[in-house]
């Protein structure tokens, strides 16, 4: 058996039909058709049947009850296979139908005509046939009236499905949030929806017949209906505008309005809501635009054709420019700032727009603008404008005027050099006073024979010439807050060994320093204990030909304190000696000393000697300063 393949069109036609509720006056005309078929030709049957890919539905039939069968035993089957029409005079005989379950079976058919009926797609649907229990001819009265039965059929079911879609039309309208009215040539309401009701609170017995001015439109809705039914080439009128209620409140309305045969076809959407959103975003558009003319930062906002948008009054004065047009970009010439005020290079503004433009920023650019014939020292920020998707739609450049503090710095940079080569000079001059009392010192040291005296006075020496290396180091330094306390320890080792030559052959002296800056403030005391504890070191822990050796270590033990070791494999403290009680010079200024650090000094003598000298320490603060002098920071042990 060859199948009926139908179109996709053809489905569609038949689902429709299927779709369809039939009324019972409708079934009735169907049924009316199908015997009148019967009779005109004679037979036993007859049937309005539709098909699609699977089943043979039937609508309508007379002398034989079905409503659908596989498309394998419908006679129908074939008949959609041709033009028009199929005719089988004798089914028992026609090798399509002579094992059909209906021909061999009851009610066993034996002729069969087919009609077929032409769906809104011009395509086979369904057939209008005719059957009987005996072989039969169709003569040419019965085939023409089988094809005006068909027709009928046809008209019918193109009238119910148009029915169908006005009515779904109809549904729609009435349901319709969207105001819909009809008027004539001269503004008259023909018809309208129930929404007149709910948005103009006016029954629809109220307006059909009155004129479009009850809603109370403004007069360029009037004059533009007007041109549209007078003028074709205005096609189409769309708008938002204003209209008032039936208890005159307020309705902002969107309206599209059409001329077609003479009618004009209105709709009309709500946007009340839309409009006070626009209303209040035009407030806070305003709200921004009063900040942004009141602060004092200049302001240009460009769009993403790199075209200027806004700029505010500070940008105005700063740039010397009062319209759109004249912020030409192309001449508009910035100049990098150097360190010292000077200019550097070019920017080229619309290569750094672009940049913006693609993503990127520039942050606190100093540059100079000219455009006013002054230089201007502006600070300049630039970031992009994105969306909501985060697609840069624009950019805007942020101006501070800064001339002022540019003149502040110079003088400031000025004054600092000025007290700069002044403490240089104060610093030289007290290295040289240092440096000259330690020679006469030194020239006294030669005349005299005592030796406690020879002692006493070389220690001051040591001390003296401790204070000028720091003054020295500071002289010598870019930045006088600070010095390379590393490189001036090694300096000062450097100077005790030369000047304590007795030692010299006999003890080593091992240096390891962390790289620290210092303060003076605080250089000074540590620099005066290192030397006073060398001192001893050199002058006790070695009698007669012993060898040793002294280590001297300064690192930064925490982030709050310093540490300075000084320590000997030497003989260690004489019995019965307290430092924290002893009144020898040494000790009372290494004492002194340490309470001005505010520190604490642990003394172990168990093995050699060994001092550890904790700072409390404050990079911003230097060191932090004792409420009191007391010794009880001296710790010993052993």
């Amino acid at each position: 058996m060859i199948k009926f393949k139908p179109t996709s069109e053809q489905i569609e036609d038949v689902h429709e039909i299927n779709g369809y509720n039939f009324s019972d006056q409708e079934l009735d005309a169907f049924k009316n058709i199908t015997q009148l078929a019967a009779k005109i030709c004679g037979v036993e049957f007859s049937l309005i049947n539709f098909l699609d890919e699977e089943k043979q539905y039937t609508k309508a039939c007379f002398g034989i009850d079905i409503v659908e069968v596989p498309i394998e035993v419908s006679f129908c089957t074939y008949s959609m296979l041709e033009k028009d029409e199929l005719v089988v005079s004798n089914t028992s005989k026609d090798i399509r139908y002579q094992e059909n379950p209906f021909v061999v079976g009851p009610p066993y058919i034996r002729f069969y005509a087919g009609i077929n009926i032409v769906g809104k797609n011009n395509q086979n649907i369904g057939t209008l046939c005719v059957l009987g229990c005996k072989p039969k001819e169709l003569s040419s009265f019965e085939r023409e009236s089988l094809y005006t039965l068909a027709n009928e059929v046809s008209s019918r079911l193109e009238l119910m499905i148009k029915d169908k879609e006005v009515k779904r039309a109809t549904k729609f309208l009435k349901n319709s949030t969207d105001l819909m009215f009809v008027l004539n040539n001269q503004l008259n309401i023909e018809y309208v929806n129930d929404e007149i009701e709910h948005l103009f609170h006016y029954s629809k017995q109220e307006v059909i017949g009155s004129s479009i001015s009850i809603l109370k439109p403004e007069e360029q809705m009037l004059d533009a209906l007007m041109k549209l039914k007078d003028d074709s080439t205005h096609p189409k009128y769309v708008a938002e505008g204003k209209y008032f209620t039936k208890h005159n409140k307020e309705l902002f309305l969107e309206v599209s309005a059409s001329y077609i045969d003479s009618k004009l076809y209105v709709t009309a959407k709500d946007i009340s809501n839309k409009q006070a959103i626009k209303n209040e975003l035009r407030k806070e558009q305003l709200f921004k635009h009063k900040i942004l003319e009141t602060i004092d930062t200049g302001i240009v906002a460009i769009d993403n054709n790199e075209n200027p948008s806004f700029f505010n009054n500070v940008a105005r004065k700063l740039l010397g420019k009062t319209k759109f047009d004249e912020l030409d970009f192309k001449n508009f010439k910035l100049f990098e700032v150097d360190i010292d005020g000077n200019r550097k290079e070019i920017i080229n503004v619309n290569s750094a727009i672009k940049s913006v433009l693609n993503g990127d920023m520039i942050v606190n650019q100093e540059v100079i603008y000219n455009g006013n014939k002054n230089d201007n020292y502006l600070l300049l920020n630039t970031r992009p404008i994105v969306d909501s998707q985060h697609m840069v739609i624009g950019a805007v450049i942020a101006l501070q005027d800064i001339t002022e503090q540019k003149i502040s710095q110079v003088k400031l940079k000025e004054l600092v050099n000025q007290k700069e080569t002044l403490l240089a000079e104060i610093h030289h001059r007290v290295k040289n006073n240092l440096a000259v009392i330690s020679g006469l010192l030194y020239l006294q040291l030669i005349n005299v024979e005592d030796e406690s005296a020879k002692k006493a006075l070389l220690s001051s020496q040591l001390r003296i010439l401790s204070m000028a290396k720091i003054h020295e180091s500071m002289y010598e330094s870019d930045n006088f807050a600070h010095i390379d306390y590393s490189k001036f320890l090694e300096k000062l080792i450097v100077n005790l060994k030369t000047t304590l030559t007795d030692y010299d052959d006999k003890i080593k002296i091992i240096l390891d320093v962390e790289k620290i800056s210092l303060n003076i403030k605080i250089a000074l005391p540590i620099s005066l204990i290192i030397n006073e504890l060398i001192t001893n070191a050199y002058k006790y822990a070695f009698p007669g030909e012993n060898r040793g050796t002294i280590t001297v270590r300064f690192f930064k033990k925490s982030d709050s304190i310093l540490t300075v070791h000084v320590f000997d494999n030497g003989i260690g403290l004489p019995t019965g000696l307290d430092i924290s009680r002893s009144t020898t010079l040494g000790f009372v200024l290494i004492r002194n000393l340490i309470s001005q650090l505010n520190a604490e000094i642990t003394v172990n003598s168990k093995s050699g000697l060994f001092f550890e000298l904790n700072i409390p320490y404050d990079e911003e603060e230097e060191f932090l300063v004792a409420e009191d002098h007391l010794s009880s920071n001296i710790v010993i042990e052993g």
